[in-house]
């Protein structure tokens, strides 16, 4: 349904929904990147408009993010609102369309809740964001939120096999991101994120074997670029993560069952959480102006300091 795998009784309801007439003006679609939730937003669009290609529609506008975050200008925002009372050229309705809105600052979501409130009869909004948090109190009580998680590993093997990979890249890819469909066939198609799982298994492993050394190796290999050694450490805490699952049997999420398992065996809950909550605060620290050697070899000491 709408091309997605999983999510089936979240997909059906909201088709009755659209179906018989009752759609929403906004949606805010929310999930873990890789999820679906762009291809969730072109297929309520599409159901919408009535056309099939939504990208090339003069009805669907997809908002442009601008700036090193990728946010929203409140200069651009104000400009979609005015045109969003302006009638529309093919369809019945207009959609506008708000991806990856995590970094959409306040002054943008304040520009946009009069018309998210009160929106012309012909006017919809849909929203995609990986954290609902991200979002103001003010515009969450007046959209619709759909969470969109990830299908089973089972699905997403199906998904990837109509996609035509071989069996041996398919195996590779579920074992790194399991039923997330959109990061498996990113996997398999950029070498950067196969490099930096790599990383953050090496880094993995390294911790579990209480290797401080290959540690701090392994993190000087990611030090040259922020946002890689952001993702790193991002899919190092889901491996500490299926650590603390493991011995209860909790579903995998993370890139390295082996690491995972070793690091089961090596610390306790307490000291897994500990270790997730300082590669918590090391991701919000990269987000500002910090010097990332000083930083890495920081999240290194404090690890072993803390075991």
């Amino acid at each position: 349904m709408y091309g997605l795998y999983g999510n089936r009784t979240t997909l059906e309801m909201l088709k009755t929904t659209l179906a018989g007439g009752r759609a929403s003006h906004s949606y805010l679609i929310h999930g873990d990147k890789g999820v679906g939730k762009k291809t969730l937003a072109a297929g309520i669009a599409s159901e919408l408009t009535g056309c099939t290609n939504v990208h090339a529609h003069p009805d669907v506008i997809w908002a442009q993010h601008e700036g090193k975050l990728g946010g929203f200008k409140v200069e651009y925002v104000r400009s979609l609102l005015t045109d969003a009372f302006i009638l529309p050229n093919n369809a019945d309705r207009k959609v506008y369309i708000f991806t990856d809105c995590d970094n959409m600052n306040a002054f943008a979501q304040n520009a946009l809740l009069k018309v998210v409130e009160e929106p012309p009869e012909f006017t919809y909004f849909i929203f995609t964001v990986s954290n609902r948090d991200n979002i103001l109190p003010t515009i969450l009580s007046r959209v619709i939120s759909i969470g969109l998680s990830e299908c089973s590993d089972e699905e997403c093997r199906t998904a990837l096999a109509e996609k035509d990979y071989s069996p041996e890249e398919i195996e590779d890819a579920v074992s790194a991101f399991h039923g997330n469909v959109g990061m498996c066939i990113a996997y398999l198609s950029d070498e950067a994120l196969k490099n930096s799982t790599q990383t953050a298994r090496n880094i993995a492993m390294s911790l579990a074997q209480g290797n401080e050394y290959g540690l701090l190796k392994a993190f000087g290999e990611a030090e040259s670029d922020r946002a890689y050694l952001k993702n790193v450490i991002v899919m190092l805490d889901k491996i500490v993560r299926d650590a603390s699952a493991f011995r209860y049997g909790g579903r995998m999420i993370g890139c390295s069952y082996e690491a995972a398992k070793t690091l089961s065996g090596k610390y306790t809950i307490k000291q897994l959480d500990s270790i997730h909550n300082i590669l918590t605060e090391t991701v919000s620290e990269l987000g500002k102006n910090v010097g990332i050697s000083i930083e890495t070899a920081s999240l290194c000491g404090r690890i072993f300091d803390g075991k």
